[in-house]
């Protein structure tokens, strides 16, 4: 009887070791499992975290979440943010690139950021002309995006009467632009992606005119009125 007994208990035994292996097997399946779905984050040369950005037909209050959680910035929404938006980014972004292109976004979506003290408000593109967006100048931006923004020229040597025209059509439909004539300076509220095309534009229009230079030139060999005629037919007076 008692070898059967002590062969019962080791035969026990060795089941409840291999139910344990079999416990530690699945574990460590399961955790290489997991590695391989969600991999580590991954870091620039820098050793700035790097950020995928894929979605697809998203909920834009779930991108907004997303954004507040890698960016630590605080959001501030009415019910009219809504709608769905897609990002497609096939590399990984840092954290100011995954947010410039989280601006592009609510641009499309017809939203715009509006920095308020500690929190960002996100508002209807329409309603940005009227809040306290930032006001910027030239350089000021170092990543130019979709936010919108305030930036005054001031022009040297063109009349901002004159210019309002040109600039006027190449304004977004959701943007301003205003002559100040008193200080020759153009007030433009726009993204800050079209300021800082508007401001390589006008750099290029503003300008001093071509001065007509004078120079005299001694005839040798014909006398200035044989001469006078002909230059006043070629030049068209």
């Amino acid at each position: 009887m008692r070898p059967v007994s002590s062969t019962v208990r080791l035969t026990g035994r060795i089941r409840q070791h291999a139910a344990i292996l079999v416990v530690v097997a699945s574990v460590s399946v399961g955790t290489a499992l997991a590695e391989q779905v969600s991999p580590p984050a991954q870091s620039s040369a820098a050793g700035e975290a790097l950020i995928a950005m894929n979605f697809s037909d998203v909920e834009l209050r779930t991108v907004i979440q997303f954004i507040s959680e890698v960016t630590g910035r605080n959001f501030v929404f009415d019910d009219r943010v809504r709608g769905k938006i897609t990002i497609v980014a096939p590399q990984k972004m840092s954290v100011n690139q995954a947010y410039a292109a989280f601006q592009s976004a609510l641009s499309i979506a017809g939203f715009t950021t509006v920095p308020s003290g500690a929190v960002i408000k996100i508002v209807p593109v329409q309603e940005a002309k009227s809040s306290a967006i930032e006001t910027v100048g030239p350089g000021d931006v170092a990543v130019r995006s979709d936010m919108t923004v305030t930036e005054l020229f001031t022009l040297k040597n063109v009349d901002v009467k004159n210019i309002l025209p040109i600039v006027q059509p190449l304004v977004s439909p959701d943007g301003i632009v205003v002559a100040y004539a008193a200080t020759n300076t153009l007030v433009i509220v726009d993204s800050a992606a079209n300021v800082d095309r508007l401001h390589g534009i006008l750099d290029a229009l503003d300008v001093p005119e071509p001065q007509r230079q004078l120079e005299v030139l001694r005839l040798r060999n014909t006398s200035v009125t044989e001469l006078a005629p002909v230059l006043q037919q070629v030049l068209g007076q």
